[in-house]
Formats: C-alpha cells, sequence, structure tokens
C-alpha cells in the first residue's frame, strides 16, 4: 500500500504560545484587555527609549511626575521667554503647577481644551465626555496664562505662538488622533533644545503609537530626560 506518511510536526513554541493567549483572551474583561496592552506598551517603549540618545548620568527616575517636571525646569532656567504649551488641561492643576513656579516674567502659558471632555472612549472606564466641565476654562489669575477652547484641530491652524526662546509641550491629551494633530503642529515649530513631556505614554494604542510616528517623520532625535512611574515621560529635542 503506497501512499504520503505524514511525520509528526515538532512543538511550535510561538504556536503554543500564541493559542494559549488566544484561549485567555476568551475569559479577558475589556480593562484586562487594556492592561495587557499597557504591559506591550511599555516592553515597547523601553526598546525605543535604549536606541535614544542618553543624557549625562542616565534617564532620571522620579516617584512622581512632579520631579520629572522639576527636570524640565531645571532645563528652562536660563530661558528669557519660554513657552509652555498644554494639550488637555481639565480643570488646570498642571497649568497651575507650571505658572506658578516658573515665574519668568516673559514666559507665555497656553492651554489647549474643549473643556467638553473626551471626543471618543479613551480606557474601557473613560468614556466619552469623560473631563467634562462644560466649556469653561479653569480661572487662572496670571496674565501670562491664555487659552485656545475647541478641538485641536480647530484651534491649532489658527494659532499664532508667542515668541520665545524654548518652548515646552505638554501632551495630556490621552487620545491617539488627538496627540497625532499636536504632534503634527510640534513638527512645524520645535527646535533643537525644546521639550516635550508625554502624560500617559504607554498607552500603546494612543500616545505611545503617536510618538512613534511622530520620531520617525522628524529630522531631530528626541532624548528621554526624566521619567515617573514609567508612565510620565519628559523628552528634549536634539
Amino acid at each position: 500500500m503506497t501512499g504520503n506518511i505524514q511525520t509528526p510536526r515538532r512543538f511550535d513554541l510561538r504556536t503554543g504560545a500564541r493559542q494559549m493567549l488566544i484561549r485567555a483572551g476568551t475569559r479577558l474583561s475589556e480593562r484586562r484587555e487594556h492592561d495587557a496592552s499597557c504591559a506591550l506598551g511599555a516592553l515597547a517603549l523601553g526598546r525605543w527609549v535604549a536606541g535614544r540618545p542618553q543624557p549625562p548620568g542616565g534617564v532620571r527616575v522620579h516617584p512622581t511626575k512632579d520631579g520629572v517636571f522639576g527636570d524640565a525646569i531645571a532645563l528652562l532656567r536660563d530661558a528669557k521667554a519660554p513657552c509652555y504649551l498644554e494639550f488637555g488641561v481639565w480643570e488646570g492643576l498642571t497649568l497651575r503647577w507650571w505658572a506658578s513656579r516658573l515665574g519668568t516674567p516673559g514666559a507665555r502659558f497656553v492651554g489647549f481644551d474643549s473643556f467638553e471632555g473626551l471626543p471618543e472612549q479613551w480606557r474601557p472606564d473613560y468614556p466619552a465626555r469623560t473631563f467634562d466641565v462644560h466649556g469653561a476654562p479653569p480661572a487662572i489669575d496670571d496674565p501670562r496664562v491664555s487659552f485656545e477652547v475647541g478641538l485641536f484641530g480647530d484651534t491649532l491652524p489658527r494659532f499664532e505662538i508667542p515668541e520665545h526662546d524654548r518652548l515646552l509641550v505638554n501632551v495630556d491629551c490621552t487620545l491617539y488622533a488627538s496627540a497625532v494633530t499636536v504632534l503634527e503642529y510640534v513638527e512645524t515649530v520645535a527646535r533643537p533644545g525644546d521639550l516635550i513631556y508625554f502624560d500617559e505614554l504607554p498607552e500603546y494604542d494612543h500616545e505611545l503609537r503617536a510618538l512613534f510616528e511622530h520620531a520617525a517623520r522628524i529630522d531631530m532625535e528626541l532624548m528621554p530626560i526624566a521619567q515617573s512611574r514609567g508612565y510620565y515621560w519628559l523628552f528634549q529635542y536634539c
């Protein structure tokens, strides 16, 4: 009797692992799936950061993001007219922090937000309209502070950046589409020595994806300066 004889295939470790993950996925909640995505984001971020220029002494690690902000303040110490752009203001806690600690008279602080909450769901527990403050910017008694109220795609095309000698951009807009809009604008104004901060960076499908695409488009490098909890990251263009 003749015919093809099928020999047993060797165990494929990747296939076995993939099948195991698929079985595990059938039991995952949406929130746990998001956590797994962030774990993958942390791995991808670590690999990417390792390939960037490193600061003297290495990347500083702080217990809270106030320490990261402090490192940014130190890098802006010699600036006469620093400009701080914050994308995602909500109730203004971070914007107040910066205005109170960067006392340079020539500094300018601009907050961008619709103040109507997220336009779409971010995490499973952050649906659309989260962070809604009914369209009202926070009251900040500092003449150096101003607001651009509306969606980033509507306000940035008509925005005229103040005269400045150093720029710091705070990307706290959480969503991929929002971060892409911001980073495409940043590409038109950023120069070596400027700083950019991300508030939820290991979110694999949101700020992290937008950062990777941004880094691939620009002619400069991004040097990691400091981070806290692996989540809050400060970079310098060089």
